[in-house]
């Protein structure tokens, strides 16, 4: 048996499991999605690609599918960057690196429920701590159509960045020292060394986790256009 038959043998419970998980909820979906379904009154007939035609001109549905995106490259883009410079960080540290891990695994390891209902005391227009920092005025943070979703998209940057750092820096403990040895015989150091060894090495698990990040970003602002589907499903 050939190194690449042994591999795919030794992934195969793996990909059933995720498959099990994930290809057929999305099947499933899709053919949900073809149907007019109103469990409550019991109603349930073909629709075809009616849904769809109506999503292409329903205004509600492009504004949540903006407002999405714009929040999902938004929090990515600050995940990544502030997750590889916290994993250089930790690499580079001497001391106390073990403490440093236990708090930026913090706030990836509070429930959701309990990062949302910090936040939102955090945010509160007149208790609220970044209003007190501040000086005591009295924004609106989660009201003001201006400030909801940068605030959204810095609460969830806040919770999520370690998961990325996280995974970085376990791969950068990966690269022997060796490498930059060499690299810094040779007159590559610093920026050098980082785009010719760092970046090529931890890229692939950087991808890894901005696939995580991308997915996890588009269901947590879906939630306006599942409301117009039902609306409209039920209005038919």
């Amino acid at each position: 048996m050939t190194d690449r038959r042994l591999g795919w043998l030794l992934l195969a419970p793996a990909l059933l499991l995720l498959g099990g998980l994930t290809v057929y909820p999305a099947i499933w979906v899709i053919w949900l999605s073809l149907q007019y379904r109103v469990p409550v009154f019991g109603i349930a007939r073909w629709a075809g690609a009616a849904h769809y035609a109506f999503l292409t001109v329903d205004s509600r549905f492009w504004n949540a599918a903006g407002v999405t995106a714009l929040f999902t490259v938004a929090s990515v883009a600050l995940e990544s960057i502030l997750g590889l410079a916290m994993a250089l960080a930790l690499r580079g540290q001497q001391r106390g690196r073990r403490v440093a891990v236990a708090l930026l695994l913090l706030a990836w390891a509070l429930p959701s429920v309990v990062t949302a209902k910090m936040f939102e005391w955090l945010y509160h227009p007149s208790g609220g701590l970044v209003n007190f920092l501040l000086g005591g005025r009295a924004v609106n943070w989660l009201g003001d159509p201006a400030l909801a979703l940068p605030s959204l998209v810095l609460a969830d940057v806040w919770r999520t960045t370690p998961f990325v750092a996280l995974l970085c820096y376990a791969r950068l403990l990966t690269i022997p020292a060796e490498l930059y040895e060499a690299a810094e015989v040779d007159g590559a150091a610093g920026v050098q060394a980082f785009a010719r060894i760092t970046w090529p090495l931890v890229r692939p698990i950087l991808l890894v986790a901005l696939l995580f990040r991308i997915e996890i970003g588009i269901i947590c602002r879906n939630t306006k256009g599942k409301r117009a589907i039902f609306r409209w499903v039920a209005g038919k």
